[in-house]
């Protein structure tokens, strides 16, 4: 009899503590958005996503940012970066200080015809063919096997030499 007292007094205690704490919490963010009225709120890192309630972003998890509406004179940070097109970058003055990120407006000048920049060239999957000769053996020899160079139809590439034909 005594437990069963105790764990309905533990459940009490648990159940008022519940009440309180959500009437406690609930409160203090009536009166903080009676100062300030949230238009809505937007996702930090997709700011085209808009919400009318707070939560998380269903595409990468993160909590809405509010958008108040005492900021409607300023543009806001993700309201900025609504106005760049896909894959758009948005980098803020000191940042580009800091990366040596200069600016300067497009001007028709007498640039040089040659413009060298790295790269990495691969064969093309779908252009390459692997044969298959049924027997042991080896290339002697290969025909106009420059890069970049055309083959054409019937054309000689190679020469074998397999002992079992001759």
């Amino acid at each position: 009899m005594k437990k069963i007292l105790s764990a309905v007094v533990i459940s009490l205690l648990m159940i008022l503590s519940y009440v309180i704490g959500r009437h406690h919490t609930a409160r203090p963010a009536t009166a903080s958005s009676s100062a300030r009225r949230v238009l809505y709120w937007v996702d930090p890192m997709h700011p085209t996503y808009k919400s009318d309630r707070p939560g998380v972003a269903p595409d990468c998890g993160m909590q809405l940012e509010p958008v108040y509406a005492d900021e409607s004179g300023k543009a806001p940070r993700s309201a900025s970066l609504a106005q760049f097109p896909a894959g758009g970058v948005a980098i803020d003055g000191a940042t580009q200080g800091l990366l040596g990120i200069r600016l300067t407006t497009v001007e028709r000048s007498g640039a040089p015809g040659v413009v060298r920049v790295l790269g990495h060239v691969v064969p093309e999957d779908t252009r390459v063919y692997r044969i298959n000769s049924g027997m042991e053996g080896f290339i002697r020899e290969t025909y106009n096997d420059s890069v970049g160079a055309r083959v054409k139809k019937d054309q000689k590439l190679a020469s074998f030499y397999g002992p079992d034909s001759l």
